[in-house]
């Protein structure tokens, strides 16, 4: 199959997510092109190679005061929805006789629908923001986040009013009995499955965003009272300077999962990518969600009632006074979601 793979740029997860199942269809034989921008698009390339990652124009996260935005966000991605022609028009240019897609794969964006509509081909949507609208919310989930959980249908109802097939990856979300998406739990990258969890008592790893740099002198407090290190990735490395227990992490899958497969324990937003490679790898994650993010809200509502020996929400003095995680635990996770996912996409070949 040849297959067109269209994923937001904005954050790892997706790219993460991209990695794993993309590499999942090439071992199989499949012929994948990934079209995506900004952090996507250089963690893509690095693995993949220029001839299968297409910078292209997707869907954005708009900021205001270091808070996401939500009617802006909404507001500019819809503007790249109402123009689905000029923006799949570069991508449908890098078409030709020798290679026209088979499928269409998008991760929350729009422009994935559009190409599928227009070649009269099956469109698959693989995410984890579904889980919002087709699953069981966790107890007491505050009242404003559920109301927020209608701008994420709004969006994803946008992005593909219509899908052969949908592919929700999420471990804690258990979907609802009329639920007709396919739920395959963890999806994690192939590297991830040859890692065994192994502290080497020298550092923790961060993953946060510019939105929680404010955060960072309690995490340099931390560093200095425990006599760990903090690895810290996803902030620029100048944000760091004042801060000397902290060093900078590059941007790199390698880099990344090394520090994962040794370090203590993790400080991160809770997205579903890192708490389904904490979670696989067994490591202790302390939840720090960016300011109006309330899907990672709902992430770290799910994880602390489903493993609380494993998950714990992010506040200095606790971790230090009466850290409640419990430590290394068995493995949890294969390679299941990233298997079962292009599983189904294949499927759509027979």
């Amino acid at each position: 199959m040849k297959i067109a793979y269209t994923l937001v740029g904005m954050t790892r997860g997706h790219a993460s997510r991209a990695l794993a199942v993309g590499a999942e269809l090439i071992e199989r034989g499949h012929d994948v092109r990934f079209y995506t921008n900004l952090d996507a698009y250089e963690l893509l390339t690095a693995r993949f190679g220029e001839e299968r990652v297409i910078e292209s124009e997707m869907p954005k996260y708009i900021f205001k005061d270091g808070k996401i935005c939500l009617l802006s966000t909404l507001i500019r991605n819809s503007g790249l929805v109402m123009k689905r022609e000029k923006y799949t028009r570069p991508i449908m240019d890098t078409f030709s006789e020798d290679w026209t897609p088979d499928v269409t794969v998008s991760d929350f964006e729009p422009l994935g629908w559009w190409i599928a509509h227009k070649l009269n081909i099956p469109h698959v949507t693989i995410d984890s923001q579904r889980f919002m609208i087709s699953s069981e919310m966790p107890k007491r989930l505050p009242l404003v986040d559920n109301i927020q959980r209608i701008f994420t249908w709004l969006l994803l109802f946008l992005f593909s009013p219509t899908a052969t097939r949908r592919i929700v990856s999420k471990q804690f979300a258990i979907p609802t009995d009329t639920c007709e998406e396919h739920y395959v739990g963890a999806i994690t990258r192939m590297k991830v499955d040859h890692l065994t969890w192994q502290p080497a008592g020298a550092y923790f790893l961060v993953y946060i965003k510019d939105s929680l740099s404010p955060r960072l002198a309690e995490i340099q407090r931390l560093a200095a009272e425990s006599g760990l290190r903090g690895r810290v990735f996803g902030i620029p490395k100048e944000r760091l300077a004042d801060y000397p227990n902290l060093e900078h992490g590059a941007t790199c899958e390698h880099g990344f999962l090394e520090t994962l497969a040794t370090c203590e324990f993790v400080i991160t937003t809770p997205g579903s990518q890192t708490l389904a490679e904490t979670w696989t790898l067994g490591i202790p994650a302390y939840l720090l969600p960016e300011p109006n993010q309330f899907e990672q809200q709902i992430n770290m509502h799910l994880a602390v009632q489903a493993a609380p020996t494993q998950y714990a929400k992010f506040i200095n003095e606790h971790i230090l006074r009466d850290n409640p995680l419990k430590g290394a635990i068995n493995k949890q996770c294969t390679s299941y979601g990233r298997k079962r996912a292009a599983e189904l996409i294949e499927a759509l070949d027979s």
